[in-house]
């Protein structure tokens, strides 16, 4: 179970900071 958790917690992570790169580069193009 702990491998599994680990891993959601990964997606959920990559997924949030691909989200903060986005919302970064859309703030810069303002």
């Amino acid at each position: 179970m702990e491998k599994v958790r680990t891993g959601l917690l990964q997606e959920i992570e990559k997924k949030v900071h691909i989200h903060l790169g986005n919302s970064i580069k859309i703030i810069q193009v303002l």
